[in-house]
């Protein structure tokens, strides 16, 4: 009789593990459930090459940069991105680093010598806040997870939530945020975006990874901090999350020798300017780019569109080449 109770013991807490894995599967597939259609993609792409034209034109490189880089996120080979980034000096080009999400993307001044001593105390003082940041939130979701960096993760779920706390970049404010995924180490599928308003202005990022994680990922240049140490729960409508961030006490420390490791310094940068246009592109790219229905369908549809032009140009060929032969 123990014996058989054992038995049905052993498969009961079997058959639990699969629904969990089965129910972080699904709240992941969730999250990611709302599908883009290819012709939205294309326009916000369209508008957002405009943009990015109009920001050159005005002299404003690293803006044309930051819209450029959601263009190619979503299509590297989108016609005429190469040509418009040919125009950007280097220095202002949107590139990937290890430092990930810490790197602040600002835009490097030369303020004068008073201005930057005023600042100094400031830049401390933001500083020593992005050492831990921490929110509480609220909205739907079942989700728990802790990691010692993302090398070492474990766990997952799905949650759409806004939160009101200390956030990444000196964003004192809210933040809202759609995840979804489970992680066990270094491996792990997540899919996640991120919009935030506070001190630093708005911010908006998205992105989808499956596999090994690495600090370059784009989920971890536009959401989370890679070399973070922390954790997040939520259950039912609240949640939170709290977080170590150890390049950050390195930038604090640098700075009070005048290194500004992480170029998020007021007194020797600035913010992006953006307007309310480019705000409202930059999140729609991102929310493509966390989506990765949305990505396949699109570019399953570029595909298409590809194929039926150059069988209408074959086509067209043909019937001139006859007309030539044949005569009018």
């Amino acid at each position: 009789m123990s014996y058989r109770k054992g038995v049905l013991v052993n498969q009961l807490i079997q058959s639990s593990l699969w629904l969990l894995a089965g129910g972080v599967v699904l709240m992941f597939v969730g999250c990611q459930s709302t599908v883009y259609p290819p012709k939205e993609v294309e326009k916000t792409l369209a508008l957002s090459m405009v943009q990015a034209q109009k920001h050159l034109q005005a002299g404003n490189q690293a803006e044309a940069s930051y819209l450029l880089n959601g263009v190619r996120q979503i299509d590297s080979e989108y016609p005429g991105i190469d040509k418009v980034l040919s125009q950007i000096d280097p220095r202002y080009r949107y590139r990937k680093s290890a430092r990930g999400i810490n790197l602040a993307w600002r835009v490097p001044v030369k303020r004068h010598f008073f201005t930057r001593l005023l600042l100094y105390i400031p830049d401390r003082i933001f500083d020593a806040l992005d050492i831990v940041t921490a929110d509480v939130n609220i909205g739907p979701g079942v989700y728990a997870e802790g990691h010692v960096t993302r090398m070492l993760q474990v766990g997952g779920g799905g949650k759409a939530t806004l939160g009101i706390g200390l956030h990444t970049q000196r964003s004192l404010g809210l933040e809202n945020l759609d995840a979804g995924g489970i992680h066990l180490l270094l491996f792990g599928m997540e899919g996640a975006w991120m919009a935030k308003v506070g001190t630093s202005g708005v911010f908006s990022g998205g992105a989808g990874n499956v596999g090994i994680q690495g600090p370059k990922d784009e989920i971890y240049q536009k959401v989370y901090d890679y070399w973070g140490i922390g954790g997040s729960v939520n259950a039912g409508l609240v949640g939170a999350k709290v977080e170590f961030h150890p390049l950050q006490l390195f930038d604090f420390i640098l700075g009070f020798i005048g290194v500004d490791f992480l170029h998020d310094d007021f007194a020797h940068s600035r913010g992006l300017r953006f307007s309310e246009r480019d705000i409202t592109l930059l999140k729609k790219m991102s929310r493509y780019a966390a989506s990765r229905e949305t990505l396949r369908r699109y570019h399953l549809a570029m595909k298409t569109t590809e194929k039926q032009q150059k069988r209408e140009a074959g086509k067209n060929k043909y019937q001139f080449q006859i007309k030539d032969e044949v005569g009018p």
